[in-house]
């Protein structure tokens, strides 16, 4: 299910300060269980609400439960509260969040828009099923930069705020250090694999961060891992 979360922020002039502040939200939400991605957006032309945060979730269960009421939820937002407005917070029936990389923009099309932008992008349809409901149906697409595509009066075209976090390989990005071997690690990883994983992998080289890529995919934890995806996570020791 996606959890989707649309806002504007009124002090404008803190915005460095609330970026911080939301990154260090969404490291609280994934480690509420049942949360297993997310990922920040913001519109590249003016919008009520120019903010989108989308978030993967198990079940609508986990918003009625007591770890996501103590941890989450408007209540828990601090001063930031009453900085932001035009906020909406809908469940949608959608299996995962769509994986939107640095260089590609997200789409979001609203009910009576196109099932496809331009000739190649399909939007994929996803109904509201919970929380506020503000929308019957919304649709979602990636879009790479260089497609010149100028949004209609039914979509909104945005940028991608930050890294996406709670994906497979990003879990696996700040476990402390890998120590016993990758062996070690990946056991460590695979009994853990039920709930978000805050930890990062520091990697000798290449052909370690390979061997441990290879013995996750074995298992079928990471499913698929573009080499620029791996590139970018080698850390330097």
């Amino acid at each position: 299910m996606i959890y989707m979360v649309e806002m504007a922020l009124l002090d404008t002039a803190r915005r460095a300060e609330w970026d911080t502040w939301y990154t260090s939200h969404q490291h609280r939400l994934l480690s509420i269980p049942g949360f297993r991605a997310s990922q920040r957006f913001e519109a590249i032309h003016p919008a009520p609400s120019p903010f989108v945060a989308l978030h993967q979730v198990d079940s609508a269960d986990i918003f009625t439960g007591p770890t996501y009421q103590a941890k989450a939820g408007p209540t828990n937002t601090g001063e930031w509260q009453s900085k932001m407005n035009n906020w909406h917070r809908n469940l949608f029936a959608m299996d995962r969040s769509p994986d939107v990389p640095m260089d590609a923009r997200l789409v979001v099309v609203e009910d009576g828009g196109p099932s496809t932008l331009g000739d190649h992008v399909a939007v994929q349809w996803m109904d509201a099923v919970g929380l506020d409901r503000s929308v019957k149906r919304r649709g979602l697409a990636g879009l790479l930069p260089d497609l010149d595509h100028v949004p209609e009066p039914f979509e909104s075209v945005m940028d991608l705020v930050g890294a996406a976090l709670g994906t497979e390989i990003d879990r696996l990005q700040e476990f402390a250090d890998v120590g016993t071997g990758v062996e070690r690690l990946v056991d460590m990883l695979l009994d853990d694999r039920q709930r978000p994983m805050d930890h990062r992998v520091h990697v000798r080289d290449e052909d370690h961060l390979g061997a441990l890529v290879q013995l996750l995919a074995l298992d079928g934890l990471i499913q698929a891992l573009a080499p620029s995806r791996v590139e970018r996570r080698v850390v330097s020791r």
